[in-house]
């Protein structure tokens, strides 16, 4: 890129309570080749060292780079943060990195070319697992392969972890009034409603960090039914105050179509929330959670909980299994 295709952009590094693996990050921050690139290290108010070190390493710098601490005045939660640092920040693209995770040199260099050539408002890449020391700890080998699947059938596929986003997508985004961790699952859901669209890259960036405190590889190491299913659980919750913070996004836009994105969030989040709470629905509830399901096309997801599973069982292998053509 010649200098004039070369803009400012902010490289976001986020944390809370990560002051064991926060140096490391934040080396990764400064290793960062692009230029001009603005680095704010910004720490969600944590109970531990994570902000002392952000400001020690902050003081010791002596680089190209701008760099600029910060820190929320109470614990805000991811989408929060990063809405606050949106603010906070100069860059028109935003890259962001976790405080428990690795950026590779590169990374920024790498992804800027492809992001800026494209309309898309965000763009994503792979990455190398290593566990708490460092080493490589390779898990899920299929990952890739499931990613780029997940991509060409939702376009708006993200990897949090790894993502940038242009300011544009992010700027106006209104505060959610509650907290919400899995702030890219919203921004995938923002670029649908902005008909826009993400990069995926098959390079690894980032060396992305599995440990015990860390929430997204706990639930990769669920095993028995019990666990899967409170995974799934969980997951419901989640899309459901997803959906609810897109009614809110939904409320801003200008458009014909404005009403109509409003009414499917609304929809999705009762969805959702009637499935998270399955077993402990009323029967009319359970009546209406059958009814959005069989509108969905989600029978098979819903049914088990609604009946039990000897009685799906049951009807599988009845009249249940001619209709939805179930072998």
């Amino acid at each position: 890129m010649t200098d004039p295709d070369r803009p400012l952009v902010t490289f976001a590094l986020f944390a809370y309570n990560q002051e064991n693996y926060i140096r490391e990050a934040i080396e990764g921050a400064f290793s960062q080749t692009y230029e001009p690139l603005e680095i704010i290290l910004s720490d969600d108010c944590s109970s531990d060292r994570t902000y002392q070190i952000m400001q020690e390493m902050a003081a010791e710098y002596d680089g190209p780079h701008e760099v600029r601490v910060r820190q929320s005045a109470v614990n805000a939660g991811t989408l929060k943060h990063v809405l606050d640092v949106v603010k906070d920040s100069k860059g028109g693209v935003l890259v962001v990195a976790a405080g428990d995770d690795i950026s590779l040199p590169h990374r920024t260099n790498t992804l800027m070319p492809h992001l800026m050539s494209s309309e898309a408002l965000a763009i994503c890449s792979n990455d190398l697992v290593v566990d708490a020391t460092g080493a490589p700890a390779d898990l899920h080998s299929d990952r890739f392969e499931l990613r780029e699947k997940w991509h060409a059938d939702k376009r708006t596929m993200l990897l949090g972890a790894t993502a940038a986003y242009k300011r544009n997508l992010l700027e106006t985004l209104p505060y959610p009034d509650f907290p919400i961790l899995n702030e890219d699952t919203v921004f995938q859901e923002v670029l649908s409603i902005n008909s826009s669209e993400s990069i995926y890259l098959k390079e690894a960036l980032i060396k992305r960090r599995t440990h015990d405190e860390n929430v997204a590889f706990k639930e990769h190491r669920a095993q028995t039914s019990e666990e899967l299913e409170n995974k799934a659980i969980k997951n419901w919750q989640v899309q459901s105050v997803v959906m609810i913070y897109c009614v809110k996004v939904a409320e801003q836009l200008q458009s014909e179509d404005s009403t109509e994105i409003r009414k499917k969030y609304q929809n999705d989040a009762e969805y959702f929330h009637y499935l998270s709470r399955w077993p402990n629905l009323h029967i009319h509830e359970r009546k209406k959670l059958f009814l959005m399901s069989f509108q969905r096309g989600t029978m098979r997801t819903c049914l088990p909980r609604l009946i039990g599973w000897r009685g799906f069982i049951m009807l599988k292998y009845s009249w249940f299994r001619r209709i939805f053509n179930w072998n």
